[in-house]
């Protein structure tokens, strides 16, 4: 918050002993607000956290909507690290669709732009963090359609990892550097320093492990209920786990899936 100002972040932030902790913001209620900051005082609004529900529209174009009836599970509501707001900049971009598709956005389209980010603090992400930030992408841009909102939003293909600590970035150390010899950072010096923090999601790649999952794993997992196993252990639950298919599972930090 400090590197990009309170203007153009909106969280819901408290300082604990062991510092800066942020709950979930309603993402309908963000995007609103969002919207009267950009372009007029801000370039970009970042949310913090945006908490949303997996919709009918993603389950519809990936064939599961029988899923939740079907093997009786439930999905617990996503919650990026940050969602990117901001106008079109006239540069080449790309639409991700429920289904995982990109669509080049022709250039008469003013909607807002959209991007994940998901902050991990580690130097070297593994391959489900990428499906993870993949599955959010697919899923936001069906939930803009659930609830009316694609008319003025989109959901771009520029998705990324923001890997290890922010106080060691490029973004920080670009900022500091600046205001310590009395200047201000302007937004594209800013969006400079971060972009050298970040590694691009390649969607194409990942996609295909997130409709597997939905499609095949998560089925056949769940028709496998080992015996003696009690409904607690049967769910792709409240702890910290891998949800995985090969070496490229989807790793789920925030559980996604119920029972």
């Amino acid at each position: 918050m400090n590197t990009f100002g309170a203007g153009a972040v909106l969280a819901r932030a408290s300082t604990t002993k062991t510092g800066v902790q942020y709950s979930p913001i309603d993402l309908d209620a963000s995007l609103t607000l969002a919207t009267v900051a950009v372009p007029a005082s801000e370039p970009s609004v970042w949310l913090v956290e945006p908490q949303f529900a997996i919709g009918p529209t993603f389950a519809a174009v990936l064939g599961i909507t029988a899923h939740r009836t079907a093997l009786g599970i439930s999905y617990a509501d996503l919650r990026p690290d940050l969602v990117e707001v901001r106008p079109a900049t006239g540069a080449a971009e790309f639409e991700v669709t429920p289904g995982g598709d990109t669509v080049r956005l022709g250039p008469g389209d003013t909607r807002m732009r959209l991007r994940i980010i998901d902050v991990k603090l580690t130097a070297e992400p593994s391959p489900g963090y990428f499906a993870e930030v993949t599955l959010y992408s697919m899923t936001l841009a069906g939930w803009l359609i659930d609830h009316h909102r694609d008319n003025e939003f989109v959901v771009i293909s520029e998705a990324a990892l923001w890997p290890g600590s922010h106080d060691a970035s490029e973004l920080a150390t670009a900022v500091d550097e600046i205001r310590r010899a009395g200047g201000t950072p302007t937004p594209d010096e800013m969006r400079d320093a971060l972009a050298k923090d970040l590694e691009p999601v390649p969607l194409e790649v990942f996609v295909p492990e997130v409709r597997r999952f939905f499609i095949e794993t998560v089925p056949g997992v769940l028709a496998k209920k080992p015996p003696g196993l009690r409904p607690q252990e049967r769910r792709f639950g409240r702890n910290r786990q891998i949800l995985a298919r090969g070496s490229a599972g989807i790793r789920q930090e925030t559980p996604f899936v119920g029972r």
